[in-house]
C-alpha cells in the first residue's frame, strides 16, 4: 500500500483528504495496493480512498487479489503499520492459512 497525492484541493468519491506521510494534508489523496509476480512485474491493483486508514486495507486487498487471481500462496511485503499484529491474526483467523508468509520491512533501519 502505498498514498498518491494530487495537486488539487477539490475532493472525489475516491479522492479524500487524509493522514500523509508526505505532509500534504490539505491534499486529496489516494490509496494504491499492488500485486506483482515472481518476476517483480504488477498483475494486479487495488485502489481505496485517501481518507481510509491504511491499516484497514491490507486484510480487503489480500481477499480481493486472492479471488481475483485464484491464488494458493502469498509472501506479503510490508512496513509495521500494514503488518499489525491485528491484520495478521485477523488473515490466518479467517483464512486458516498456515503458509502466510508476512516480512516486516523497517525502512529507516535498514542499512
Amino acid at each position: 500500500m502505498t498514498t498518491l497525492y494530487f495537486e488539487a484541493s477539490d475532493e472525489d468519491d475516491l479522492r479524500k483528504t487524509g493522514f500523509s506521510k508526505d505532509g500534504k494534508h490539505q491534499n486529496p489523496q489516494i490509496f494504491i495496493g499492488l500485486l506483482v509476480g515472481l518476476g517483480g512485474y504488477a498483475i494486479g491493483y487495488d485502489i481505496f480512498e485517501g481518507n481510509t486508514y491504511e491499516g484497514h486495507t491490507l486484510i480487503p486487498f489480500l481477499e480481493k487479489i486472492s479471488r481475483k487471481f485464484n491464488l494458493d500462496k502469498l509472501v506479503i511485503v510490508a512496513d509495521a503499520g500494514l503488518l499489525s499484529n491485528e491484520n495478521r491474526c485477523n488473515y490466518h483467523i479467517l483464512h486458516c492459512v498456515p503458509w502466510l508468509e508476512f516480512l516486516a520491512i523497517e525502512l529507516f533501519n535498514f542499512r
